[in-house]
């Protein structure tokens, strides 16, 4: 007797559900893989694919994988092709054909995975995976000023114009230093707070410069 082996795409759909049994019930080997057939890992395991997660920092790798989805008894996969894209920011990372991901900038990536399936020598259908990684700021470059007075003490401190981040003084607290109406005294140490936000689209916790002493 020969087994007979069918690989059947859109098994999931109208048809499909109608299909399978009917060849399962002649003894064929029914192979209907969907796109929840295959995953998307990261280093440890971890199904990532279909989610959005926080990746790893501006000089870091991880290596990506594909595997069998669903606990499914999917065929085996005669090719497996990676694509990233930036989504927010240029050229955020690359990788490569074995699924390193090479982290350059911070900003936002969808990471695609196509696997090719099939039967024997014969590759039939292709299934594909998606997964959104936030990469973080993790490092802030701030030129602080000297105040002068009768100075803005918003003009203080600048960042550099392309970076993913900026400085918001709408919530300042003027500590020490600074008159009612805004401007540093002569007669005080001035101190103030900053906070650093992040740009539309890119992830940081907003957090507090302090300038002090000058």
């Amino acid at each position: 007797v020969i087994g007979l082996k069918l690989l059947l795409t859109g098994g999931s759909g109208f048809l499909g559900k109608r299909i399978v049994p009917y060849f399962e019930k002649l003894d064929w080997e029914v192979l209907a893989p969907s796109h929840s057939e295959l995953d998307i890992t990261d280093e440890a395991g971890n199904v990532i694919s279909g989610k959005t997660m926080e990746g790893p920092y501006v000089g870091n790798t991880m290596k990506l994988n594909c595997v069998p989805g669903n606990g499914a008894s999917a065929p085996s996969f005669k090719s497996v092709t990676w694509k990233v894209e930036s989504l927010v920011g240029t050229n955020v990372a690359t990788i490569d054909a074995n699924g390193v991901l090479t982290i350059n900038k911070p900003g936002q990536i969808k990471v695609t995975a196509t696997a090719t399936v099939g039967v024997g020598q014969t590759a039939l259908a292709n299934n594909t995976q998606t997964v959104i990684i936030n990469i973080p700021i993790t490092e802030v470059e701030v030129t602080l000023g000297t105040p002068t007075i009768g100075g803005d003490p918003s003009k203080i401190a600048s960042v550099p114009a392309d970076a993913p981040y900026e400085l918001d003084y709408s919530n300042n607290d003027w500590v020490s230093g600074v008159s009612t109406n805004g401007v540093f005294l002569g007669n005080r140490i001035p101190e103030l707070s900053v906070d650093i936000v992040p740009k539309d689209g890119y992830v940081f916790p907003a957090r507090q410069l302090y300038l002090e002493d000058y």
